[in-house]
């Protein structure tokens, strides 16, 4: 095929190929911690971090990790140390964060900056320097899992008794909000903020009606993931579409087919 010859959709494939790998991992853990609001909380918080970097004149993608890394361990922190749900959180700093961005951008913008893909993602845009960053935090994300999955798994079920076992919930919590932040600037780039809790949510949901092995929906959830996204990115390129919205409309059409037929 033609379009496997070009260097941006190689570098889309690519990029798609990580992301699918890191939010399959994620979304295993999001939708057993119920934590799937997290997904549009902290990609909303990047919009205010987007934001920021347009006010400072810097790289508008590193401004969006560093702020959406630290607000996801600030509500780490305050679900923890202050006794908040982390819902009541999330809902505190996306809306705040929300808020801060359309405050600066509708006074500072500009015009060179392009905020509609920050919204709505252009994975065609990938560039060498953004698969490299995402083969490093793909690159830590699972040495993480790998190390830690007996303990991310006692955390997903009960905490408590996790923490009897004298995992260290506390600790493990931060570095699962911090790199869900970084995970999600990821994704930010492929189906932009509006569109990405999407991605933490399909691929473990339709997963997990195959099967209730914790291991077989992972990988099932990574393969469903990678079909999702290549076939939506071939998708958009013969119809003339938006990537980022293809690949999420494909992923649902194939969790609405999967539960149609398990009804």
């Amino acid at each position: 095929m033609e379009i496997l010859s070009y260097t941006f959709f190689q570098r889309a494939v690519a990029g798609g190929i990580l992301l699918s790998l890191v939010f399959s991992l994620f979304s295993f853990f999001v939708v057993v911690r119920k934590l799937s609001f997290a997904g549009v909380g902290i990609s909303h918080t990047a919009f205010g971090g987007i934001a920021i970097g347009i006010l400072l004149g810097i790289d508008p993608s590193i401004s969006a990790l560093i702020f959406s890394v630290l607000i996801a361990i600030f509500i780490a922190y305050t679900s923890q140390k202050r006794k908040l749900h982390e819902d009541a959180a999330i809902g505190i700093f996306f809306s705040f964060s929300m808020a801060l961005g359309i405050a600066i951008i509708s006074k500072f913008h500009r015009t060179n900056v392009d905020i509609w893909s920050f919204l709505f993602g252009n994975i065609t845009t990938i560039t060498k320097g953004d698969l490299l960053f995402f083969a490093v935090v793909t690159g830590i994300v699972l040495v993480y899992f790998i190390f830690f999955f007996g303990d991310l798994i006692l955390i997903g079920f009960d905490p408590e008794v996790a923490q009897s076992y004298g995992v260290n919930v506390e600790i493990h919590n931060y570095v699962f909000m911090a790199l869900l932040g970084a995970v999600i600037i990821m994704g930010i780039k492929m189906v932009g903020v509006i569109l990405i809790s999407a991605f933490l949510v399909l691929p473990s949901t339709i997963a997990s009606a195959f099967s209730k092995s914790f291991i077989r929906i992972i990988l099932l959830s990574i393969f469903v993931s990678m079909f999702f996204t290549i076939f939506g990115l071939f998708l958009s390129y013969y119809l003339d579409l938006p990537s980022g919205a293809t690949i999420v409309m494909t992923g649902t059409l194939l969790f609405g087919l999967t539960y149609l037929k398990k009804s």
